[in-house]
């Protein structure tokens, strides 16, 4: 029981600051071609557009069944638009194929479509994969969606710190952003992947604003973890700012490990005093991070 509050709390504290951003770009009908209507499409014109290759027609139809609630006109859209998928195969129709099945609310069916698609080039690949984790999201498949983002990286994690995703809209039709680093840490952490979410986090940013957020959230999920398992994480997030040279994100963790009693005073005031030294000896790390590996097995033993 305490391992389930632990896990809905960490979930709660994440959400409530992933939504908590400012907003960066406007949004509304008109940008989907469509004028705000007060009623839902005709009888005729529906029927229409439903029997037409258009998939800019059945991505607007898909939208004006999903605002009056016409879930039967939903079925049948996504129907043809599956059919459709089948009958074009070029990357162009497919994705915007996809695009429509996510506008009729079948992001599981818009997977599917995009998982048939075969990029032709780095650009296209990148597009792919930022579909397949908006319609992975969607589905609440956070396996897809984390494998999508360690994909679109080629695994180099600390990259997802400078990709913006899309995430949803606030209040007034406002499209959210969010860093697509954080997405994953919120992925693996509904995973239950709790010492990789923790590790995704300090592989960015954890200065300022946003890095207290995010030290915040490690420090919910350092719960589930075992003494060895938090020592084990932050030196191996310890060793890697060393080695890059970021000296302020290092104090910072080094504060943190002393903070929840996985390291004594008078280690943590060496390690500092050593990092202070490193700034202007950056190729002398080494013997620190010796120094580091061994304050910690010795305060696991005691």
């Amino acid at each position: 029981m305490k391992d389930i509050l632990l896990g809905a709390q960490a979930s709660l504290v994440f959400f409530l600051w992933l939504i908590s951003g400012s907003p960066v770009m406007a949004f509304s009908d008109e940008q989907d071609g469509l004028a705000i209507a007060s009623d839902p499409m005709s009888e005729i014109d529906y029927q229409n557009v439903l029997q037409s290759e258009s998939l800019k027609e059945l991505r607007n139809a898909c939208l004006d069944s999903v605002r009056f609630s016409q879930n039967n006109r939903l079925h049948e859209l996504r129907e043809r638009l599956l059919l459709l998928s089948k009958e074009r195969q070029s990357f162009d129709s497919l994705v915007s194929n996809a695009d429509a099945l996510m506008s009729c609310k079948a992001p599981d069916s818009a997977q599917k479509v995009l998982e048939s698609v075969i990029p032709a080039s780095s650009s296209q690949r990148r597009e792919l994969l930022i579909l397949l984790w908006q319609a992975a999201n969607s589905a609440l498949d956070h396996e897809s969606a984390s494998a999508s983002l360690m994909k679109l990286v080629n695994g180099e994690i600390q990259l997802l710190d400078d990709e913006q995703l899309n995430i949803g809209f606030a209040s007034e039709g406002v499209l959210i952003r969010r860093s697509a680093l954080d997405l994953l840490a919120s992925h693996e952490n509904s995973l239950g992947r709790h010492y990789s979410a923790a590790m995704v986090l300090l592989s960015g940013r954890i200065d300022g604003i946003l890095g207290a957020r995010r030290l915040a959230f490690v420090s919910e999920l350092l719960k589930y973890l075992n003494t060895d398992e938090q020592s084990k994480l932050l030196e191996e997030a310890l060793e890697k700012l060393i080695l890059k040279g970021s000296w302020r994100s290092a104090e910072v963790i080094s504060r943190l490990w002393l903070k929840l009693g996985l390291i004594s005073k008078e280690d943590n005031e060496l390690i500092l005093k050593r990092l202070e030294n490193l700034k202007f000896q950056s190729q002398k790390h080494l013997p620190l991070l010796a120094y580091i590996k061994e304050a910690s097995k010795k305060s696991s033993s005691s």
